[in-house]
């Protein structure tokens, strides 16, 4: 569970205020109130899909998933010059600056 809370925590220091955030918010209290390690890894993963999803163009949320991809794939300047391109299209999207920070 200390996974989890960590998870709560760096959330608390991304979030902005908005829709989007609110809906985060609440699968972030579900999350801190999971009865079960299922429910708390299935309401992760339903964060990490809002995170990893733009919330409002999904051209910059192919590009992410292609990075990602990239970075696994040990593609690593291709996945660098994807997640460049994430910030330089949206720099107030973090979830590019931290898969950028991920691969550096």
């Amino acid at each position: 569970m200390k996974k989890y809370v960590n998870f709560i925590i760096i959330f608390l220091f991304v979030s902005t205020n908005n829709v989007y955030s609110d809906n985060l918010n609440i699968l972030f209290k579900e999350l801190l109130n999971a009865k079960n390690l299922q429910q708390a890894e299935k309401l992760e993963d339903q964060i990490w899909n809002k995170w990893t999803r733009h919330p409002n163009n999904d051209y910059l949320t192919n590009k992410l998933e292609n990075g990602t991809y990239s970075m696994y794939h040990q593609q690593y300047r291709m996945a660098l010059k994807l997640f460049t391109d994430v910030i330089n299209e949206d720099p107030k999207w973090a979830e590019g600056w931290n898969k950028r920070a991920t691969l550096l």
